[in-house]
């Protein structure tokens, strides 16, 4: 090669982007490093190699631990590895709940966007709207956050638009139906008439689209179907069943793919076993079903197992009723009992096939409220839910509600597990606000409104409020639904100043949901202003 064929060569390499470091390979080329670092005479040096260990990606983890089984290193050297661990370990855990969520938000658009782009029905006078009704569908569905309360209507006003239009697609249509029940349903009869006018373009010409989808629409008018009448015919009632058959059998399908996460096929299957004993009175028909199409298309998982501990719980407390412990039959107490022990096998069973997904320790929160085999036992559960999940807030709101005074707790506990959780400062995942929502719950077991009004006078019901909005909303300024929320709180508490404050940041953006209606809203900032300035 000629020199300038070298040069030139050289300058196109140059301006290419690096070759990706391979993790794994980074991870063991930093832990080399730092061991030698550590093996140091300089006490500064080692001391910065320990600082470089908590730093390491969360492949590291494994190749720590397999430094300290071989035995071979110091006793220093050992303990600055084994003081590593913890944080490395919660590193791990927490970029393990990454990617699935980014899993979750790429399956979702592949099935919904991607595919409309590929198969629906597009034409220029509705492919604006439509696209981007749906991309706010798609966030919405896959659990990206948004400004509450803006996001469902505008995607149901542009969905509707691309109707208006002259769109019919199936996708589009159900999009439609969904964001309406969302962020603008003001009519049952409303959200029917959408839910079947989706269901029968998916059952005619949806085929072009994911089983979890057609099984999504499939599901939703029967369940509509079921509740639309106090008694339904035979006829009304074939209808609804003929839904769920269908449904189920896209689900079944859609649980044979393996990138279809687990959560979203569960609360499916569950969103079926109601609708089944809405429609017979009695959820075993549905669970059986749905449980046979599971175990069919993954014998080997664990969805099956979580799916059939979750519904054992329904059915539990389906035998036990919702009344008074006094109300409650002894074949009820009896039925009850077989079927949370049911529950806590099948959950049992899935941990121990899968330690590092939160979905059965976070159930088993919910069959220990049942059993009441005391608070050790639901603390190890919730660890295990919360080691699965760093950011698991479903397992946090279960355990606040075990320790509630009507179940196995005190209101004292109640706030220190909520002032525990600001303290683990995890605002990202709005760990924190389990103090805020305690106080809220412990209000409304005052016996009178004027006590219940009382009870957020309290000094260290204020100070705990601040405790949680303040540096969210550091994090968060945009965050209309959360400011609204501290608005009202501060209202509650007396702090006029602070509400006023709020008030006037919010705007016109004030969320009239948080407050119940949009007269107590006004209510409360003409209140806020009149005595907050």
């Amino acid at each position: 090669m000629t020199t300038l064929g070298t040069v030139t060569l050289g300058l196109l390499l140059a301006g290419l982007p690096a070759l990706p470091q391979d993790p794994a390979k980074d991870a063991a080329d930093r832990l080399s490093k730092c061991l030698r670092k550590l093996s140091s005479d300089d006490f500064q040096e080692r001391q910065a190699a320990s600082a470089e260990l908590a730093d390491l990606p969360a492949e590291a983890v494994a190749l720590i631990e397999a430094e300290l089984k071989n035995g071979s290193h110091e006793v220093e050297v050992r303990s600055r590895l084994e003081a590593a661990l913890p944080k490395l370990r919660l590193k791990a855990r927490r970029e393990a709940v990454r990617r699935k969520k980014e899993h979750l938000q790429a399956w979702v658009r592949k099935e919904v966007l991607d595919a409309f782009d590929k198969n629906g029905q597009k034409d220029g006078r509705w492919d604006h709207q439509a696209r981007e009704g749906l991309e706010l569908a798609v966030q919405s569905w896959s659990g990206v956050r948004q400004d509450e309360g803006s996001m469902a209507p505008r995607a149901y006003s542009l969905l509707s638009d691309a109707v208006a239009a002259g769109c019919e697609d199936p996708m589009l249509l159900f999009a439609r139906a969904r964001m309406y029940d969302v962020g603008v349903k003001k009519d049952f009869n409303e959200s029917l008439k959408l839910h079947l006018a989706a269901a029968t373009a998916m059952k005619a010409r949806g085929s072009v689209y994911a089983p979890y989808r057609q099984s999504a629409a499939f599901w939703r008018v029967a369940d509509y179907l079921s509740r639309a009448k106090k008694t339904l015919s035979d006829k009304e009632r074939d209808e609804c069943t003929a839904w769920l058959e269908m449904a189920v059998g896209q689900l079944r399908l859609a649980a044979k793919d393996p990138a279809a996460p687990l959560l979203p096929l569960i609360d499916l299957g569950s969103g079926m076993t109601t609708t089944w004993k809405t429609l017979t009175k009695d959820r075993k028909d549905g669970m059986d079903k749905v449980l046979a199409a599971f175990s069919d298309a993954r014998p080997q998982g664990i969805l099956p197992l979580v799916y059939k501990g979750e519904e054992l719980i329904h059915y539990a407390w389906d035998a036990r009723g919702g009344g008074w412990a006094n109300t409650v039959t002894d074949e009820g107490w009896k039925l009850m009992g077989e079927r949370l022990a049911g529950a806590e096998a099948a959950l049992t069973k899935a941990w121990e096939m899968d330690p590092g997904d939160p979905q059965a320790p976070t159930l088993m929160l919910k069959v220990e409220l049942g059993q009441g085999k005391g608070r050790p036992v639901m603390e190890t559960w919730f660890k295990r839910a919360m080691e699965a999940d760093p950011d698991n807030h479903d397992a946090c709101k279960k355990k606040m509600y075990y320790l509630e005074p009507k179940w196995h707790g005190s209101p004292e506990e109640m706030i220190t597990f909520g002032r525990e959780l600001v303290a683990g400062g995890n605002f990202e995942a709005r760990l924190p606000f389990g103090l805020t929502d305690a106080h809220v719950n412990l209000a409304g077991y005052e016996d009178t409104p004027k006590a219940r009004l009382d009870y957020y006078k309290k000094p260290d019901v204020w100070k705990d409020v601040q405790s949680v909005y303040e540096p969210y909303l550091k994090l968060h300024p945009n965050s209309a639904f959360d400011r609204s929320w501290y608005a009202k709180l501060a209202c509650l508490c007396g702090q006029f100043t602070v509400a006023d404050a709020q008030f006037q940041i919010l705007g016109g953006k004030a969320q009239a949901s948080v407050f119940g209606t949009r007269a107590e809203m006004e209510r409360m900032r003409a209140e806020a202003a009149e005595k907050g300035r």
